[in-house]
């Protein structure tokens, strides 16, 4: 054998077969970096399915603040909020849940990474409802089908609205309890109802 063709087998053990493809011992960077993430399953961040953010009540909490937090933390982990009430930050992570995971899952202290399909749910410690009730001479009227006057089933509706809204809410990831304050305001219409007052 020539010095040439040593070189060129020296050439192609070194390269792979004698067609120029690389032989089954040298592994692609993509194959590489799946086989590590085989070996490190535990090391892999899961995604977050959902984030609950608790909005600060001593500030307005505008659209262009809920973008900037969205833009800021995105395809970054986040982290359940779990450190005395803090007034300076204007949002709080609460609650968070993975991506197939349970609703009930604990996550703890677990960070999860937030990604453009997560969602975000925003809620306060303090809510205002306004309740408006038609009791004009209309809802007192049967009705031959329901078999009961409008003005029952409006009653009935309203309490059930009031029971679901004072019950209280468990935030997914530690199991938190949301008690927020609730300001209420019914207002109730009638046309065989006056005031001698002028109304502003």
């Amino acid at each position: 054998m020539t010095g040439s063709e040593l070189a060129e087998v020296a050439i192609i053990a070194a390269s792979g077969d004698a067609t120029g493809m690389p032989t089954n011992d040298v592994k692609s960077t993509e194959e590489r970096h799946l086989e590590r993430d085989r070996k490190k399953p535990q090391d892999k961040m899961r995604e977050a399915e959902e984030v609950y953010l608790l909005m600060h009540r001593n500030c307005r909490v505008s659209r262009n603040i809920r973008a900037n937090w969205y833009f800021e933390h995105l395809d970054k982990p986040v982290q359940i909020y779990s450190g005395p009430n803090d007034m300076s930050n204007e949002m709080l992570v609460y609650g968070m849940t993975p991506v197939d995971g349970a609703v009930e899952e604990h996550v703890g202290n677990e960070q999860l990474l937030f990604t453009r399909n997560t969602k975000m749910i925003f809620f306060a410690k303090l809510y205002r409802q306004v309740y408006v009730l038609d009791l004009s001479p209309s809802t007192l009227v049967a009705d031959d089908e329901a078999g009961c006057c409008l003005f029952t089933l409006l009653i009935e509706h309203f309490k059930a609205c009031l029971y679901s809204l004072t019950r209280q809410m468990v935030l997914p990831g530690k199991q938190l309890t949301l008690r927020p304050a609730i300001y209420l305001t019914v207002l109730v219409y009638t046309p065989y109802l006056t005031f001698e007052e002028k109304t502003v």
